[in-house]
């Protein structure tokens, strides 16, 4: 993985579970906006979430299999002094495409102190402002019955598509209405109570498993 500042280009050469087959190939994505401001996502300041790239292109060209595509895409990285599941009860964040830009909403539940509420908005101009938060919105329950909710102006502009469904975790498309625009975008909720529960962590190194010397 490599980051000249404009664009983030990752390539991949891996050997897949659980039937070993060759995974190859590169993603380019290249930044339409760049965030230089990183978020506390608790009040101790113990984890920090920094949009990097709240908008961008993404391109995929994959030799093995041989797929291809274009598209819109987005970059972050959270970072903290101690585990996550340690510090929070569950989350919900959602970024969506605007006219001009991108908004960005972040929910979370810390163990030991009130919740956290961020609305961004990341103009194409590189300049960001926080907006007034809407009011969350409930969403069915997973499959795996974890809790979800998208915040948006209309309860009657939200639908949901479930692209991943986990024990802990969702990755879901979802519509809502933020100022004043019907907006697509992308969804996740994390239960990080359910992450931690021993069952699913025994489920962890089927799903996730480490190996040495793989080629």
């Amino acid at each position: 993985m490599s980051f000249d500042g404009d664009t983030l280009t990752l390539s991949i050469d891996e050997t897949c579970v659980p039937f070993p087959f060759r995974l190859r190939g590169r993603i380019r994505v290249d930044a339409d906006i760049l965030g230089t401001q990183s978020h506390r996502i608790d009040l101790e300041g113990r984890h920090l979430w920094r949009p990097v790239m709240p908008s961008a292109r993404i391109a995929v060209e994959m030799s093995d299999p041989q797929l291809s595509w274009i598209g819109h895409g987005y970059f972050d990285h959270n970072r903290g002094s101690a585990p996550l599941e340690s510090d929070f009860v569950d989350w919900t964040w959602a970024r969506f495409p605007l006219t001009d830009g991108s908004a960005i909403l972040y929910d979370t539940v810390p163990r030991s102190s009130p919740p956290v509420s961020l609305a961004l908005r990341y103009r194409n101009d590189g300049s960001s402002e926080s907006f007034d938060t809407p009011r969350p919105i409930e969403l069915s329950k997973t499959g795996w019955r974890v809790a979800r909710h998208v915040r948006s102006e209309s309860e009657d502009q939200t639908a949901i598509r479930t692209l991943e469904d986990t024990p802990f975790y969702a990755r879901s498309i979802v519509t809502a209405r933020l100022m004043g625009q019907s907006v697509t975008g992308m969804h996740e909720a994390l239960s990080l109570d359910r992450f931690a529960s021993r069952w699913v962590q025994a489920l962890l190194p089927f799903r996730m498993p480490r190996r040495r010397g793989w080629g």
